[in-house]
């Protein structure tokens, strides 16, 4: 099985159904959200969604928002809810100040053969790509996430956050630098990892 590893950048608008439909796969109705939620994320930041591919079928994503300073702040409370972020606090990325990242969903087809290193190959990909937006100019100050579970957790903590709190639904809330530093950090563990 061929896997193609693709950036936000190279994402097609008219793919936000099929991350829905994988969605639906594994997550559950409780934490599914809206096809109508996924559309008005990507149409307020376009660089949001790094997928993999084989033989034209998706098989992965990592979805990753761009926010406001009022919106990242909402994603280090206590009663967090991903479903309650407003539009007007997913916002593009800008050269004007520096930029807050909450990583909003990682998933890997059940049935694909490697999920676990699908799963690394997409968030080395990301590093990568806000490594280069580093590089053009772009400043980046944080980066949040909700882990709902311990595999979660793992994933977030290899892109350097830490844990913060625990959420009152029951979920647990991560938060780091995103430096060029520890970017580098991430890429270098989630290599040998994919080395094996």
């Amino acid at each position: 099985m061929s896997i193609e590893i693709r950036s936000a950048d190279s994402f097609p608008s008219n793919a936000v159904g099929s991350i829905s439909n994988l969605a639906a796969r594994v997550y559950g109705p409780d934490v599914l959200l809206p096809l109508s939620t996924l559309e008005m994320w990507h149409a307020r930041a376009k660089r949001i969604f790094w997928t993999a591919w084989s033989d034209c079928n998706l098989i992965g994503y990592l979805t990753v928002l761009p926010l406001s300073d009022a919106g990242f702040a909402k994603t280090l409370r206590d009663d967090f809810d991903e479903k309650q972020l407003f539009p007007i606090e997913i916002v593009a990325y800008s050269r004007e100040a520096p930029n807050h990242l909450f990583f909003s969903s990682i998933v890997v087809d059940p049935s694909s053969h490697g999920a676990a290193n699908i799963s690394r190959l997409l968030r080395r990909q990301f590093a990568h790509d806000i490594l280069a937006m580093i590089t053009d100019g772009f400043s980046f100050d944080r980066i949040s996430a909700e882990a709902l579970n311990e595999r979660g957790a793992a994933m977030v903590e290899s892109l350097g956050m830490d844990y913060l709190l625990d959420t009152r639904a029951g979920s647990k809330i991560f938060c780091g630098p995103l430096s060029s530093e520890a970017l580098l950090r991430s890429v270098e563990k989630l290599d040998a990892k994919i080395r094996g």
